[in-house]
């Protein structure tokens, strides 16, 4: 599970399902292909997401999002929410449509953040849960753009049975 800021006003809820290519025009990009496209090596790809808080910097509206894949294709969050035009902050390569409020803000990398890992131990079957803080410098900027920490994951020991439902 991911956390990403984004820019713009998302809607609560909600699953990309669009496939993914590399981009004809720009080899070391990636971009989302139609669905009815013949585009050698596009993969299908899955994202779910729910917005946990949405905030602002200067008049520009801030979106933070947790992020869970179905799929782990190659900058996949990144290039899913900029086709829904909700680019990450501070994503120097996806990001068609930024507000001019994003050249002041002090982030030196894209806000996104992988803060969970779970999964069934295929030998085992025990569950397997691992939890990453959230780094200095995005909980800064999480305070930058207005939004309250009490929205912010917790780690699994603090709640080690909560769903993450994304309806």
């Amino acid at each position: 599970r991911y956390l990403a800021w984004v820019w713009g006003d998302t809607p609560l809820h909600g699953t990309i399902n669009a496939a993914l290519a590399r981009d004809p025009r720009d080899r070391l990009k990636i971009a989302v292909v139609p669905a009815d496209s013949k585009v050698a090596n596009a993969k299908a790809a899955r994202t779910h997401y729910k917005r946990l808080a949405l905030g602002a910097y200067q008049q520009s509206k801030v979106s933070l999002l947790e992020c869970r894949l179905e799929t782990g294709r190659t900058h996949q969050i990144r290039v899913h929410l900029e086709s829904l035009s909700y680019p990450l902050l501070g994503d120097p390569v996806y990001r068609k449509r930024i507000p001019a409020a994003a050249s002041q803000l002090f982030l030196k990398r894209q806000a996104l953040h992988a803060f969970a890992l779970e999964f069934v131990h295929p030998s085992t079957n025990a569950p397997m849960q691992w939890f990453a803080p959230i780094p200095d410098d995005l909980m800064e900027l999480h305070a930058q753009v207005q939004m309250n920490r009490a929205v912010l994951p917790k780690p699994f020991h603090e709640f080690p049975h909560e769903p993450a439902s994304y309806s």
